[in-house]
């Protein structure tokens, strides 16, 4: 779709799924609160950011109380992978966004789920901007919009791939 998007328009919302129980009791909806949720300059790439606080639908129990008893710090004792990964509950995340299109005024979405699975502990997402050598314009890369890179300060967890019926550290 070659629209373009009204700027002040764009807007995101993330929603939490969550399991009360592995007894599959009924599911419980949460929205989530993002930094930047509206972006006034959205043109071509935009990301939005969620802070895992005392006050985030991803928390076990145990993670908020911690957190909360840190004074709104993340706690030390969590401070790894594994730690991170321990304190996060969630079965899916519904990523929405939606806007209108310049040309015609429609109503413009999209939508993304990503299960618990999807979650890379101590990653990012690539950069998906560049210069093309040949227009001298800047370009999305579309084959890059899934792609992790390790954070800055490391922490992240191994991938994992199934190779034969085996686990294989990547």
């Amino acid at each position: 779709n070659n629209e373009r998007i009204n700027k002040k328009d764009m807007r995101s919302s993330m929603t939490v799924v969550h399991e009360e129980s592995q007894d599959l009791k009924p599911l419980v909806f949460s929205k989530m609160e993002l930094l930047e949720s509206k972006h006034p300059l959205f043109r071509r790439v935009w990301y939005g950011r969620h802070i895992i606080n005392q006050n985030s639908p991803l928390l076990t129990p145990n993670a908020r109380k911690l957190v909360k008893a840190n004074k709104g710090w993340w706690p030390a004792e969590l401070n790894s992978a594994e730690g991170v990964r321990k304190s996060v509950q969630f079965r899916q995340l519904l990523v929405s966004l939606t806007g209108t299109a310049n040309v015609n005024a429609s109503a413009v979405r999209a939508r993304k789920v990503y299960d618990y699975v999807d979650m890379n502990v101590g990653y990012r997402f690539a950069r998906v901007l560049y210069i093309d050598e040949v227009t001298d314009r800047l370009t999305v890369d579309p084959s890059m919009l899934n792609d992790v890179r390790e954070q800055n300060g490391g922490g992240r967890e191994q991938f994992k791939n199934i190779i034969d019926g085996d686990v294989v550290d990547v």
